[in-house]
């Protein structure tokens, strides 16, 4: 998170755990003092108690599968206003070919 030490702010609502709260404050910290230096740091805080990471998350059941229509269907999602979306002559993925072919 850039310049977490003057934008981070965790709302009271929706009501957090503990355990999420610590995890946030520990991700968003100085890097001498972050959670983080490996995966199995991570993956041992108290907010993944209850993942089996042996397991094998791909073979879990989803918590929720969203019901569509057909393979356009977005009724899932937010609405957008489409005045509000960026308008640009050259898309992002123009720009990444460009940096390849360098």
């Amino acid at each position: 998170v850039i310049n977490w030490e003057t934008t981070l702010q965790i709302p009271n609502e929706p009501i957090r755990s503990p355990d999420s709260i610590d995890l946030i404050l520990k991700l968003c910290t100085s890097s001498d003092r972050r959670l983080g230096k490996n995966a199995d740091e991570v993956k041992n805080h108290p907010f993944f108690s209850s993942i089996d990471f042996d397991k094998g998350l791909r073979r879990q059941v989803a918590p929720y599968i969203p019901r569509i229509q057909d393979p356009t269907d977005t009724s899932n999602f937010d609405p957008v206003d489409p005045d509000k979306l960026r308008n640009s002559e050259t898309s992002d993925s123009d720009k990444s070919g460009e940096l390849l072919d360098n």
